[in-house]
């Protein structure tokens, strides 16, 4: 599982009885919270606690200003008191490092995503990036928060994978000043805050099984288009992360030689040889135009990597569903759904059944959703 940050939660999080914010009975009571207003007693019996018990629970994280009295809310016996989140209790922030661009999302305790923004940096060194992030970061809370002291923590995705050495990753080249180091203190540096660190396809996975696919798909294999390719699982609603962190990277069925990944860059450069020229992916991605010529042989090269890989994916997982995101435009992904075969050999003229192919279903940024998501996950809920 993903590592516990360093750095202390601020203290206004903190519980009476020690430096945590909350025991596992009080996260329990948070979660069954987060899926709307509940009574006492309603949470008491979803916690299995007796009634005297449930009230003093609730009254502790009213208390601690996490959970307000809404007024009634129906229940068998007539209407009760009922409980909801404190969204300005909290807030998190969610990162997206990309070998291009930056991508922050600020979220409230109720999950509530109060503002995305994506920034194109063609610079990618980390001052310079670190320096874009803070003032970034800076005009979001001032909007926003209430003050600084209510973000608790902040979510950091990073392309590449890790090296199963702590938090330290193997980005793409564009990203080599963020190769190879802990990222963990140096994001806990700058913001001084917790920070949780994962890679791009594992938060955008997230992402997704929070605000898109996952609301009809309880698994999902999530493949992300970027500058490179990767992607993360879901299996019952849940992140798999395997031993290092790197479980979902669809891209390691894919043989070195004799294929080609399906990156945006491949699509970059095919698409400045043939149509006209684009320095970075985030120009081409913006004036993307299914029509380029650049795009069927794009498509003519990568499909039989992509064929390989959704293969792969529902041959090994066996998901509801393998959803294409990260930065892929829709319109490709389409074309992409269309012309897709799945490695099946028919028996009895029956083929094994295969997941449905579908395009991301969030609005927005799902990489920096999810990376906001995550100290959500840690801390406040079980």
């Amino acid at each position: 599982m993903i590592r516990t940050p360093q750095k202390p939660l601020p203290a206004r999080f903190h519980r009476d009885q020690g430096d945590d914010a909350f025991n596992l009975t009080e996260r329990r009571a948070l979660s069954l919270l987060r899926m709307g207003p509940l009574t006492r007693a309603q949470i008491a019996r979803g916690l299995d606690l007796s009634g005297m018990s449930g009230t003093r629970l609730a009254d502790s994280l009213i208390k601690r200003g996490f959970v307000e009295e809404i007024g009634r809310i129906g229940e068998s016996k007539g209407p009760s008191i009922g409980l909801a989140l404190v969204p300005s209790a909290a807030y998190s922030i969610g990162i997206a490092v990309m070998t291009d661009a930056l991508s922050l999302a600020l979220m409230d305790l109720s999950g509530a995503v109060l503002a995305q923004q994506t920034i194109a940096q063609v610079d990618m060194r980390r001052d310079v990036a670190l320096d874009t992030l803070s003032r970034a970061i800076s005009h979001l809370i001032e909007a926003h928060c209430p003050s600084p002291d209510h973000v608790f923590g902040y979510g950091i995705a990073v392309s590449g994978f890790f090296t199963g050495d702590g938090t330290q990753m193997n980005p793409p080249a564009a990203l080599e000043d963020w190769a190879l180091m802990d990222l963990e203190p140096l994001f806990e540096a700058r913001f001084d805050r917790p920070v949780w660190v994962d890679n791009d396809g594992n938060a955008a996975a997230v992402g997704e099984a929070l605000f898109g696919v996952g609301q009809w798909a309880n698994s999902f294999a999530y493949l992300y288009f970027a500058g490179g390719f990767g992607g993360g699982m879901i299996q019952d609603g849940q992140l798999l992360r395997g031993r290092y962190g790197n479980a979902g990277e669809f891209s390691g069925a894919i043989p070195i030689t004799g294929f080609e990944r399906p990156t945006l860059e491949l699509l970059r450069q095919i698409v400045s040889e043939e149509d006209q020229p684009f320095d970075n992916l985030n120009d081409l991605l913006d004036h993307f135009d299914p029509t380029w010529s650049g795009v069927e042989r794009w498509l003519n090269r990568v499909m039989p990597a992509f064929d390989v890989a959704v293969s792969a994916a529902s041959g090994v997982v066996d998901p509801d569903a393998i959803v294409l995101g990260g930065r892929l435009p829709p319109a490709l992904g389409a074309m992409m759904i269309e012309r897709v075969q799945f490695f099946s050999l028919p028996r009895r003229g029956i083929i094994r059944p295969v997941p449905k192919i579908v395009m991301s279903e969030t609005s927005g940024d799902a990489t920096s959703l999810g990376a906001a998501a995550m100290p959500f996950k840690s801390v406040f809920f079980s």
